[in-house]
């Protein structure tokens, strides 16, 4: 689904920032004899990033144009850009240089020539067509984010993470503006996991329990579901505590701060169920869609796997319209699904989860 008009320039409100991700997805047309990809500051390319398919099996080009002169060119042949076949490109600005990734894997990398703060534009030319630019900053600890209108029974709030190698506590708290509500610490140094409360400026009594299952260096997702009584947490899957509530104004619980040697990605669930489930399933080489409402699951609609492969790059987009959904993989449209549920507004929260690394997620 290529949505982008080439040539695209696009302005940087503030200008580059260190931790800013810029993700761009689309194909490389079959006939394309090179394209550019830069990062402007008036008539000058703070980076040129330019595959180009003169001969052979290609190359890319960085360099930086300043008052009129190119500078020397950093080159790397075979071009991770095939013609005819769909890329994402990653350029990720740290403070010493800008860490590029193609397809998920690291490409190369180009230090500073010029400060990257000075840009004030983005733009691609060239033989290419777009479905996606976005601009991101990656999620780091410590965090912090409003929960608008507070929490309510039902609610649900999921944390993605990586707890470091070397990690000694990671916390997570609910919030509001007289204390903390809940506060949940996994401690590698004392093997345990601590639930406890905050208020009238005091902690309450500890609920203590080994630490399992949490490891250092591993993948984790922690959800945590209020429901009238307490707390319940899962971690990858399995409940694991339970904590009744002592702050019970759960409408005033309006902050997540997370806190700790991890680094998170976040999702909210609404309450009601899953109005769209997509599983690609390589045990069973097919795509299941299905709904589940009313504490039940719907009739499953199957279909063969393709166009998915084990270990390649995919981009999926999906695409609400009045009626029904519609799945792009790498812009071919593959499937549709009628809404069964049918108050979007009330579909609020994105959840990926699975064997799979994320490149960029736009909900």
């Amino acid at each position: 689904l290529f949505t982008q008009s080439v040539p695209f320039t696009t302005p940087i409100q503030g200008g580059l920032k260190d931790g800013m991700i810029i993700t761009v997805c689309g194909r490389v047309l079959l006939d394309a004899n090179r394209f550019d990809v830069d990062f402007l500051y008036g008539s000058d390319h703070v980076l040129h990033f330019n595959p180009r398919y003169d001969g052979g099996s290609g190359l890319v080009v960085h360099n930086t144009f300043q008052k009129g002169i190119w500078g020397s060119e950093e080159n790397k042949s075979q071009t991770p850009f095939p013609r005819g076949q769909t890329f994402a490109l990653q350029i990720f600005v740290t403070q010493g240089s800008y860490k590029i990734s193609t397809n998920g894997k690291p490409f190369s990398e180009f230090k500073h020539r010029l400060p990257f703060s000075w840009v004030d534009r983005f733009c691609i030319v060239g033989k290419v067509e777009l479905s996606l630019v976005a601009f991101q900053h990656v999620v780091m600890v410590p965090y912090k984010s409003v929960i608008h209108g507070g929490l309510q029974p039902g609610k649900v709030i999921i944390i993605h993470g990586v707890i470091s190698p070397q990690a000694n506590r990671v916390g997570i708290s609910l919030r509001h503006k007289h204390g903390i509500a809940f506060d949940y610490s996994p401690r590698f140094d004392e093997n345990v996991v601590v639930r406890n409360t905050y208020q009238d400026g005091k902690w309450g009594a500890e609920e203590r329990s080994e630490l399992l299952p949490y490891k250092r260096g591993a993948l984790m997702q922690v959800t945590i579901f209020c429901s009238h009584h307490q707390y319940e947490v899962f971690v990858n899957g399995e409940k694991t505590h339970t904590y009744k509530h002592r702050y019970t104004k759960l409408e005033e619980i309006d902050v997540l701060d997370i806190r700790g040697d991890m680094q998170v990605g976040i999702s909210l669930r609404h309450k009601h169920g899953i109005a769209f489930d997509y599983s690609p399933r390589f045990d069973e080489n097919v795509v299941v869609r299905n709904t589940y409402q009313d504490g039940k699951w719907g009739a499953e609609e199957r279909s063969e796997l393709l166009p998915y492969k084990r270990g390649a790059l995919m981009q999926v987009t999906i695409f609400c319209s009045h009626h029904q959904y519609e799945v792009f993989v790498n812009g071919e449209k593959t499937h549709t699904y009628k809404h069964r549920y049918t108050k979007l507004e009330e579909i609020d929260v994105l959840d990926i989860r699975g064997d799979m690394q994320l490149t960029f997620v736009q909900p």
